[in-house]
């Protein structure tokens, strides 16, 4: 996936392609025993030669990689994005209940509810949307990536070079990283709910209509 817009094909066949005579060349090899002297070379090549670009490997090497971790970065970026999202949902629900919430609290205490019980109904209401909302996530990111081929975003490893070659991919499925995923998100969020709904409950339902 590296190099997939490069094609390799005998010399004889790109001179005939790109009409190349065979005194000329697009590329020269410079090889330098001491690599100490490298740069040496290299200043003394573009001071003969000021209309060519000298490139050592290790600039090719250094190009190549600064495109990979941009490819990598920007991903990290959309994850961290994602991550960030999600933490300010549960801030956002673990800062405090809305007026509400709170009456609809003060309601079900005033008719005899108990804490545990306004606590277990919470328990089932938060499990159940973070459970649904985690099975729901997995299934759309499955069909994103496996039905759709992950469009914009295939491109991002990939490259938009027309000459890359096509491929699909396969179904896999790592149920460790679905299992880490589950355990930051699903407990997280029912925890977040849970913990404003009992600072709720412990108070007189006069006081939490009011």
């Amino acid at each position: 996936m590296e190099t997939n817009d490069v094609i390799l094909m005998p010399e004889k066949y790109v001179r005939e392609i790109f009409d190349i005579n065979e005194s000329w060349a697009t590329d020269i090899v410079v090889k330098v025993p001491n690599s100490e002297e490298i740069n040496i070379v290299k200043q003394k090549l573009q001071y003969m030669y000021p209309d060519c670009r000298i490139i050592s490997r290790s600039d090719i090497e250094a190009s190549y990689q600064n495109l990979f971790d941009y490819k990598s970065g920007l991903f990290l970026a959309l994850l961290i994005t994602s991550f960030v999202a999600f933490f300010i949902l549960v801030y956002d629900k673990t800062s405090g209940l809305s007026a509400e919430d709170k009456r609809e609290i003060g309601i079900l205490k005033a008719v005899g509810w108990k804490t545990e019980n306004i606590l277990q109904m919470e328990f089932i209401e938060g499990g159940l949307i973070s459970l649904f909302s985690f099975f729901l996530g997995t299934g759309l990111a499955l069909f994103y990536v496996y039905f759709l081929q992950a469009p914009i975003l295939r491109d991002l490893f990939t490259g938009v070079s027309k000459l890359k070659p096509s491929f699909n991919l396969i179904p896999v499925i790592d149920f460790q990283v679905l299992f880490l995923i589950f355990v930051l998100t699903v407990p997280v969020y029912i925890m977040a709910t849970i913990i404003p709904s009992w600072r709720a409950a412990i108070i007189d339902a006069d006081e939490v209509m009011r």
